[in-house]
């Protein structure tokens, strides 16, 4: 609110303001002198910047600063024979009494040129100098935020390299300075202070990473893909954006085979390429797949469910994954129940099917026949089986209580349907030894994408959270092999939309405790709240596991909270009439602050910092990227698009192979 009689403005409003006047001085003084050393030297005359001479302004014998005294030259004047001869101009000189003494300028400057063109060839520089350093330090708004030092020291460069350390536990000190700074963490962007554009913004890998970013704010452009791109290690990605893997996969899969600096990279050695393996897991529509002709995953959840263990942890995923907006809420006393109950008894229906062989088929008979003799007699009668699995069906699949029994098989159904639908099929019908090897993805650095159309990824949901769960599982199985229980590079996991892709469900879990593995991972949603539907009372610890929140443009739910967190600044009110200061206390970030963050423009709240505004440009901003990536995408489409097409032409040569045969009459009007 403005009132009137009084200007409001912060302490440091006016320290800025001041230090812009100084600044913009300054820049004129200098433009002008530059401008007028290029025109010399344009003019062929050299470097010859102009000059300044001192004199006395009273024309006495000593000079300012004890600089020889100015003696303009006059015609009257009689030369020493002693000098050697000069050229003198007559100056004619005003009238004066012989006793008074002429005043003039102290300074004088010789030009090299007329100063009329030296200032216009000052303009643009000094209009530069506006610009790129008046600007952001006198228009500054954001005060009382984190200082530059505080950027440095939480997000910089050199932060993010000395963790190196940790997160290439197997690296030398010599191999680290040859490694760029994406090896080390993620790209940011950069802070807007004055004086820190220069200064990028660099998350090293040990830091969970909680982006908030509204629709259209550019999330995948400007974070996701450039993070992707530049993985060091193994990676899982997941997303609903088929951008995400045309504009990724290349980069993905021909990397060096150890990252080193640019300039390095043409040195004997170390410019090799590798190629790593890629693999997507794509639930899109099957005649315009988003991954065709790339390498398909085919993974059966029964195989290595005779353990029981393993059994109750990917029952506890898959019924996790389970959407049950429409009856019941996320982590409400009824669903948190009902969800149990299905998790124990699809748990014992895996354990059986992996002791007695059986299949997704036979599981969907005991589905359809909750009291089927089956399960009960392979738990019962298997010498190894554990006697809490019959348990669980003896306790949760009761005639004698009918209510609960319905609501258990309906969580049954909502999860097993994932299973048993034609996409699902598709994806768990596999031999054993022909089974996607997570471990084995891990251990060679390989990327693994899983990928699904907005209007199918319902119907597949239990079935993708179960692999999301898995792969987590299986990088912390490949971290215990090695030395330390640490994985030689981090494996990242980059979860695009969680809300409306896939819930992983032991995502707090993993941001808790893997860490120490080398198992790391950053998310994004829309809005905060969409953290409490999915994962309920977990949430909080969810958003407490991330170190550096981004936040993309104004969140309700979450903008009272980052105002709180900024806290506020001395505000002084001048009162025209009186002419005095009073000083009272203001938000440094309130929600109308919020409000005008532009795309492009974020709130970053790091983890033992202040929060402050950066800049995150897109991809496509970047001109050392922008032809690149051009150009792997127009590659990756022609092979999607070629591979459809193939697709597509079998296809219907299959429906018209199919259409001759039920049309076609044998000889003696047998159908065949």
């Amino acid at each position: 609110m403005v009132i009137p009689g009084r200007h409001r403005t912060t302490l440091e409003q006016r320290r800025r303001r001041a230090a812009g006047l100084l600044l913009a001085l300054a820049g004129a003084i200098t433009a002008v002198w530059l401008g007028a050393a290029l025109l010399a030297l344009v003019d062929e005359q050299g470097w010859h910047p102009p000059r300044l001479q001192l004199h006395s302004p009273t024309g006495g014998d000593g000079g300012l600063l004890g600089l020889p005294t100015y003696r303009p030259p006059s015609s009257t004047t009689i030369p020493d024979q002693a000098a050697p001869s000069t050229t003198s101009i007559p100056i004619p000189e005003p009238t004066a009494s012989p006793d008074a003494k002429g005043s003039r300028w102290p300074v004088t400057v010789q030009w090299p040129v007329r100063p009329l063109w030296a200032f216009m060839a000052a303009l643009p520089l000094w209009a530069a100098w506006l610009a790129f350093v008046v600007a952001p330090v006198a228009g500054y708004r954001h005060e009382g935020l984190a200082s530059t030092r505080e950027v440095r020291r939480t997000l910089g460069r050199w932060q993010a390299r000395r963790k190196g350390r940790v997160t290439w536990p197997r690296s030398r000190w010599w191999t680290r300075l040859t490694m760029p700074t994406a090896a080390f963490g993620y790209r940011l962007g950069r802070p807007l202070r004055p004086w820190a554009p220069w200064v990028p913004l660099w998350a090293h890998f040990e830091h969970n990473i909680r982006i908030l970013g509204r629709t259209g704010w550019g999330k995948t452009l400007r974070l996701l893909i450039p993070i992707i791109r530049d993985l060091p290690g193994a990676a899982m990605v997941l997303s609903i954006e088929p951008a995400v893997f045309t504009h990724t996969v290349l980069a993905r899969r021909d990397r060096p085979s150890r990252p080193v600096r640019a300039p390095l990279r043409w040195l004997p050695g170390h410019g090799r390429m590798r190629e790593y393996p890629v693999a997507a897991v794509d639930f899109s529509d099957p005649a315009h797949r988003f991954t065709a002709g790339f390498p398909q995953v085919r993974w059966n959840p029964i195989e290595g469910c005779a353990d029981f263990a393993v059994a109750t942890r990917r029952a506890h995923a898959l019924v996790a994954g389970s959407d049950t907006a429409g009856t019941q809420r996320r982590g409400s006393d009824d669903d948190t129940f009902f969800r149990n109950s299905a998790s124990e008894v699809l748990a014992a229906w895996l354990y059986a099917a992996a002791l007695g062989g059986y299949g997704l088929d036979e599981i969907t008979q005991w589905l359809s026949d909750t009291q089927h003799t089956t399960p009960r007699r392979v738990l019962a009668e298997h010498p190894h089986a554990d006697r809490t699995a019959l348990l669980a069906l003896t306790t949760h699949l009761s005639t004698r209580s009918d209510r609960t029994t319905s609501g258990v098989e309906r969580y049954l159904a909502l999860t097993i349907n994932a299973l048993i639908s034609s996409e699902g099929r598709a994806f768990c019908d596999v031999d054993p030894d022909q089974s996607f090897d997570m471990v084995g993805l891990v251990r060679e650095g390989g990327t693994v994408y899983v990928l699904a159309d907005p209007d199918r990824v319902h119907r597949v949901r239990p079935l993708l959270s179960l692999f999301t769960a898995e792969m987590f599982i299986a990088a912390r199985t490949a971290a215990f092999s090695h030395r330390g229980g640490r994985l030689p590079v981090p494996f990242v996991a980059v979860l695009d939309e969680l809300r409306h892709s896939v819930v992983v469900p032991n995502l707090p879990y993993v941001g808790n405790t893997m860490r120490k593995h080398g198992i790391h991972y950053l998310y994004s949603v829309q809005s905060s709240s969409q953290e409490d539907e999915l994962y309920g009372a977990q949430a909080d610890g969810l958003r407490a596991s991330a170190s550096v929140t981004v936040v993309g443009g104004l969140d309700m739910t979450v903008a009272p909270e980052l105002t709180a967190r900024a806290g506020n600044v001395a505000l002084a009110e001048r009162t025209r009439a009186r002419g005095t200061d009073q000083v009272s206390r203001v938000d440094s970030l309130p929600v109308s602050e919020q409000q005008r963050l532009s795309d492009g423009r974020a709130v970053l709240a790091p983890r033992g910092a202040g929060l402050f505004v950066a800049s995150v440009p897109t991809i496509y901003q970047r001109r050392r990227r922008r032809h690149r990536i051009r150009r792997e995408v127009a590659a990756v489409d022609a092979v999607v698009h070629e591979a459809n097409s193939r697709e597509h032409s079998r296809r219907r040569g299959a429906a018209a192979a199919a259409d001759l045969r039920a049309t076609f009459t044998r000889p003696g009007g047998v159908q065949p």
